[in-house]
């Protein structure tokens, strides 16, 4: 059974538009979702193994499913998505005793649109799994989706288009 988490924070996104025929456009963005280290009083969003380093603990996989990672533009409707999301950052505090050491995405889930407030967005839920002590952290998922629909006005904040900054 995996664990629920939920990312703690986001880095800002980057957009790339593209109009297409008709009322849809091609929506590209990436960025990271952030969770926080093994220690943080916030366990519902934090990713690390189980079992102190020189244990045979250390070497089980524990799976986590992470939801409610909303991401995107704000959208009025999409048609299409085709995401890829991959471990952006790992920490362990003892590399020379986590043998065991090892990370990875398993599967992408779902993908879900959302209602938020009056609009609608993306929401990616990921399936990650994590080994080698509980000092080994997935500090970060990093994702790039392309979509395609129509985005509502405004579509939102949480990005900037290549170049500003």
């Amino acid at each position: 059974m995996a664990i629920l988490v939920k990312p703690h924070s986001y880095a800002k996104e980057r957009w790339a538009q593209f109009k297409q025929q008709g009322s849809g456009v091609l929506f590209f963005f990436s960025g990271y979702a952030r969770f926080n280290w093994h220690d943080s009083p916030e366990p519902q969003s934090y990713i690390h193994g189980e079992g102190d380093n020189d244990s045979k603990e250390q070497e089980d996989w524990v799976e986590y499913l992470v939801t409610d990672m909303i991401i995107g533009p704000h959208w009025r409707g999409v048609k299409q998505v085709c995401p890829i999301v991959v471990v952006g950052g790992h920490s362990q505090f003892s590399p020379d005793e986590a043998d065991a050491m090892g990370f990875e995405v398993i599967n992408i889930e779902q993908i879900n649109m959302v209602q938020i407030g009056s609009t609608r967005r993306i929401e990616l839920q990921v399936k990650v799994r994590v080994r080698g002590g509980r000092f080994g952290d997935v500090l970060s998922l990093a994702y790039q989706v392309t979509a395609y629909g129509v985005l509502d006005n405004p579509k939102g904040d949480e990005g900037l288009f290549f170049g500003q900054l």
